[in-house]
């Protein structure tokens, strides 16, 4: 568990340190790094999504364990169609 939590510091660190991200009443909901630990640490199921470009996972040395690359509308459509919707899916792109 340390170790996926540190990953997950890792790909979502930028963004803190990038600045503020505006929010508007249309995006999804956000939650933060330690709210996905806590999770983690209780047993509860997490699905991490790998959104980033190609470019982006070439450029990149941060993943998180089993996280489910979503690199086509294809793959996305797959995902959906298979995931249970109650899940809690906690996306990480560039």
């Amino acid at each position: 568990m340390r170790l996926v939590f540190l990953l997950v510091l890792l790909v979502f660190g930028g963004a803190v340190i990038a600045g503020p991200v505006m929010s508007h009443d249309h995006d999804p909901p956000r939650i933060l790094i330690a709210d996905v630990k806590k999770l983690l640490d209780n047993g509860e199921e997490v699905v991490f999504l790998d959104s980033r470009t190609d470019i982006a996972r070439g450029e990149g040395t941060s993943t998180i364990p089993n996280a489910i690359l979503i690199n086509s509308n294809a793959v996305l459509n797959q995902f959906v169609q298979k995931t249970a919707k109650e899940s809690l899916i906690v996306t990480f792109c560039t």
